[in-house]
């Protein structure tokens, strides 16, 4: 019989045709094989200047504006405040914004003779833009930074603006890398808490520190009363009882303010330093006031809530006899406001008085941002001199006032030694609105 040959030539041509297929498919994976690891090896090789961007970057980030306005900010309260202790060197006004930079860049005076050191170097802005140079250079970066347009200047009577402008160049050789920047670095500083450079001039390094007045500094009327007599500065206490009396030596620097005139007015008045009576109808006549025998002030028509917690004072024409309102004036006034500048230290806006830029300087200009306080207490010298801060550094008098530090009613007025009243120049008892409580020999003694 003939070989049968036909399933062996088609069994040999499946088996080419698959050994054909199989070796298409390993040259295939051998490609991706290659490509894979050629990818990986680029990848490798990439890795490390991914990583350096990545570190570039974070490095850059610790030069924001508000970071370095943060460290900004603590140099330029460091310069002030050493500004403001250094009192007896001023700097001249054309050189406070160099004089201001110098000390938060490197803490020196340049102003004065040999640019002696005011602030430690480790304090200053120079000292932090070490410290990053020192930084980048630890990273293996290179930078450059610079410092531009630097300015000072008061934004409102209680705040300094200043500003500048920051430049670096951040440059990582190793990943080609680069990283420049410019911006702009502004902030407010409150003089809040600062020294008074004109007040430790004017009285040999007293300190007073600035702090704003929450009240104006300017005299309230409260009430006008149908009679009166005196005038008489203190604290309310209010009685509607009896029961409520209490009898101490702290009364006579007190007001009792009562809806009872015959009940506990006419009866008890006498042993407080002033009465005010309202609401009550039992009283028809200035007589009947003037028989309490202290400073009274009438007005039917208020209730005693109307009447303020605080202290007051009440002010008449007349101090020796009671009067109505046909024959002269009756008033409560809250003065608080000018109290606080005398007898807490504290500050008001004035466009009469320097600005601090102007204390700062030694330039005591009336300015748009002026501040002024009141000068009480015994280490002021000169008590004849108006109280009123720039007014006494200038020799300017002053009168007494009712119910200033010192002066809450006519014996505490008239002490020749001790705390002696404030005093307040005729221009400025029209500012405040104190016009009625204007001291005279005969009134305050």
């Amino acid at each position: 019989m003939r070989p049968q040959t036909t399933n062996v030539r088609e069994g040999g041509k499946k088996g080419f045709i698959f050994t054909l297929l199989v070796l298409v498919v390993i040259v295939f994976m051998i490609a991706e094989l290659n490509i894979y690891f050629r990818t990986y090896q680029l990848r490798q090789e990439t890795e490390p200047a991914k990583i350096r961007s990545m570190v570039i970057s974070d490095f850059a980030d610790q030069l924001s504006q508000k970071k370095l306005g943060n460290t900004a900010y603590l140099s330029g309260y460091n310069a002030l405040y050493n500004l403001t202790r250094d009192f007896a060197n001023p700097p001249g006004g054309a050189n406070l914004t160099s004089v201001v930079w110098s000390l938060m860049w490197n803490g020196t005076r340049p102003d004065l003779a040999g640019s002696p050191q005011r602030i430690p170097v480790n304090q200053t802005l120079s000292s932090w833009d070490s410290k990053l140079r020192s930084a980048a250079t630890a990273a293996g970066f290179e930078i450059s930074t610079s410092y531009s347009n630097f300015n000072i200047s008061q934004a409102d009577p209680w705040t300094m603006l200043f500003n500048f402008t920051f430049f670096y160049n951040l440059t990582d050789a190793a990943s080609s890398t680069r990283i420049v920047s410019s911006y702009p670095i502004a902030f407010n500083l409150s003089i809040a808490g600062l020294d008074d450079p004109m007040t430790s001039r004017a009285f040999s390094g007293v300190r007073r520190n600035i702090f704003p007045s929450a009240t104006p500094a300017q005299a309230s009327l409260l009430a006008t009363g149908e009679y009166g007599k005196g005038w008489f500065y203190g604290e309310p206490v209010k009685v509607s009882q009896v029961s409520q009396i209490t009898f101490t030596p702290e009364n006579k620097k007190r007001i009792l303010v009562t809806d009872r005139f015959a009940e506990i007015a006419r009866t008890y008045g006498n042993i407080y330093g002033a009465v005010v009576i309202v609401g009550s109808n039992d009283i028809q006549s200035a007589a009947e006031a003037d028989l309490i025998g202290v400073p009274t002030f009438v007005n039917q028509s208020m209730s005693l809530s109307n009447v303020p917690d605080t202290p007051f004072i009440i002010v008449s024409d007349n101090d020796t006899q009671a009067t109505g309102t046909a024959s002269g004036y009756h008033k409560m006034y809250d003065i608080e406001g000018i109290r606080n500048l005398a007898v807490c230290g504290l500050y008001a806006n004035s466009t009469e008085a320097p600005s601090f830029t102007g204390r700062l300087t030694n330039n005591y200009t009336a300015d748009p941002f002026g501040i002024e306080t009141i000068y009480s207490g015994t280490w002021v010298a000169n008590t004849a001199l108006s109280g009123v801060d720039h007014e006494y550094v200038a020799g300017i008098g002053g009168v007494k006032v009712m119910g200033m530090a010192g002066c809450h009613d006519r014996v505490s007025c008239n002490i020749s030694s001790g705390l002696q009243p404030a005093r307040i120049s005729e221009s400025h008892i029209g500012r405040y609105g104190l016009t009625n409580l204007t001291c005279t020999s005969d009134r305050c003694g």
